[in-house]
């Protein structure tokens, strides 16, 4: 018997607006899971992103959990202008790793957001040939 995928990610918080903003801003839209709407749930292919509110957690350095989220993105140039219009800087300079250009940023809670262009088919290699300019 094995694991065959990953379902489900819960992110505890205590800024669920701003979570909710910044997530929008990556084109990813909650919806209430309770009628409180102290959970939050948004579909990302066969995985569900969870916000669990959490306004108990005054000492963010002992929150346990997950700290980082790797998004996948169509456009990382149009995604990095669009964020920065936003006032939202980037935790890491672009680097690239494995042949693929990666861009950090952090959400409200410091939960460090990879952002990650992967490269074109190998039957498409001049397809992507000049690095995007992500200043």
């Amino acid at each position: 018997m094995q694991v065959q995928s990953l379902s489900a990610i819960t992110l505890s918080t205590d800024n669920m607006d701003g979570m909710l903003n910044f997530y929008f801003e990556l084109n990813i839209v909650f919806h209430p899971k309770d009628p409180e709407g102290l959970v939050q749930v948004a579909t990302i292919g066969p995985l569900e992103l969870r916000l669990k509110s959490q306004s108990d957690l005054h000492n963010k350095a002992s929150k346990r959990g997950i700290s980082e989220l790797t998004f996948t993105v169509h456009s990382l140039q149009a995604m990095v202008e669009h964020l920065n219009r936003k006032g939202y800087p980037m935790a890491k300079a672009p680097d690239n790793q494995k042949n693929e250009t990666r861009v950090s940023y952090r959400d409200p809670d410091g939960n460090l957001i990879i952002l990650v262009e992967p490269p074109p088919p190998a039957c498409f290699p001049n397809m992507n040939s000049s690095q995007p300019n992500l200043k």
